[in-house]
Order: structure tokens, then sequence, then C-alpha cells
């Protein structure tokens, strides 16, 4: 349970610090957690619908992005992980997360190793395919 609420955190910041320090505002996003890949296997993962734009601090006007680029693909992943691996510590010095430190430190070296993966797509223009997206991830049964 950790490395879901984590995993959350760790997306809705780096997602948010980027709506700032990039748009100036506040961005908008909708995350599903998915926990298997396509062979239903362990997998933990996020799918993440961003908006184009923000609302500035004072709520009154909408910040579009710059054409169809929203954020470097690799800085978000760059960021989301070292938040994520913040958590975590976090959570092994909170004994949220039980792990000796040698343990922690091993599993910490593992997991930068990995590619930390952040996949941007082109925006989506058609109202209609960004609810058939959704319904796609949020009201489907492993098969």
């Amino acid at each position: 349970m950790v490395s879901v609420c984590a995993t959350r955190s760790s997306a809705s910041r780096t997602l948010l610090t980027f709506g700032e320090n990039t748009l100036g505002g506040k961005l908008g996003f909708v995350a599903t957690l998915h926990t298997w890949d396509q062979k239903l296997d362990a997998h933990f993962h996020l799918h993440c619908l961003v908006a184009g734009g923000a609302v500035s601090s004072d709520g009154l006007r909408w910040i579009p992005c710059n054409g169809n680029y929203l954020f470097n693909a690799r800085a978000m992943a760059l960021m989301f992980r070292g938040k994520f691996m913040d958590r975590m510590k976090k959570a092994c010095q909170r004994q949220c997360l039980k792990m000796a430190d040698h343990d922690f430190n091993q599993f910490k070296a593992r997991l930068y190793e990995k590619p930390w993966i952040v996949d941007v797509r082109d925006p989506v223009k058609n109202l209609q395919h960004v609810l058939e997206y959704l319904a796609r991830y949020t009201h489907r049964v492993g098969r």
C-alpha cells in the first residue's frame, strides 16, 4: 500500500510542480492506477490525462500550453523518481515500510538502475476520444 500511495502522490506532485513552474498556474489532471500489465502480471503504473494548460493562481485566467508541447518527458521521469524515492525513504523512517537500512539501500539502488519512463502522448482533440480513453482504463476488467 505504501508504494501505491507513493506512486499517486509522487505523480501528482510532479505534475503540479511542472504546471506551476512551466505554465505559472494550477494544472488539472485525472490519474488512473493500474496494478497489472497486459499479461496480468504485477506492474504498478499510472495513466494520467492532463489538461493542455493551467488555471492562473488567482483562478481567473486559463494559461494554455505552447502548441502541442506540454512538458519534457525525461525531466518529468527524473522528478517523479526523486519524489517517489523520497516518499519511500520517509515511509521507511516512519516504519510504515519495514526494511533495514541495508535492505532499503539495496532496494533503492536497484530502482535507480531501472529506466523510469514517462510516456507523453499527443493531445487528444476530440472529447469523445477522451471519454472513450478514460472508460477503457476505468471500466475494463482484465482478460
